[in-house]
Parts: structure tokens; sequence; C-alpha cells
């Protein structure tokens, strides 16, 4: 069957009531580690960080 997680297609700041969605990956059961990542993946979320990524409140923004 494949991995399977969850994710926000749409950065929950957007929608705060948002749900995520069931992904499905071909990867076998198992060979996806936390995060999720394997060798061509990965998932930021650093810790402390105040914004979300592309996020720009600045003149520029």
């Amino acid at each position: 069957m494949g991995t399977r997680f969850r994710l926000f297609v749409q950065p929950p700041f957007e929608d705060p009531t948002s749900s995520p969605e069931i992904i499905a990956v071909s990867s076998p059961r198992g060979s996806v580690g936390p995060g999720p990542s394997d060798d061509r993946m990965y998932v930021v979320e650093p810790v402390g960080k105040t914004r979300p990524y592309g996020v720009n409140h600045g003149p520029l923004g």
C-alpha cells in the first residue's frame, strides 16, 4: 500500500480550522523516516520560529 502521512495542503495560518489531508506515496512502508523524510525529501519545522516561511510583513512583502 505504500506510506501515508498527513499534511496541510495550505498553511494552517491561512485557515486555522483546516484539517490536514492524507497523502500517500509509493515508498514502501517503513522506508520513510520521521518528519517525513528520506534520501530525497525532508520537512523543515524550525524550533522557535515566530512566523511562517514566505510571509514578509516588511515593505517588500
